[in-house]
């Protein structure tokens, strides 16, 4: 398997906005 910097760029990113989009929700609800 090539690894290719652009896609693991991406992969972070998508990981990045799911945290934002699962826990931000939460966070404001908590506060």
């Amino acid at each position: 398997m090539a690894h290719d910097d652009t896609t693991s760029i991406w992969l972070i990113l998508l990981l990045i906005l799911l945290v934002f989009l699962v826990f931000l929700p939460n966070w404001g609800y908590k506060k």
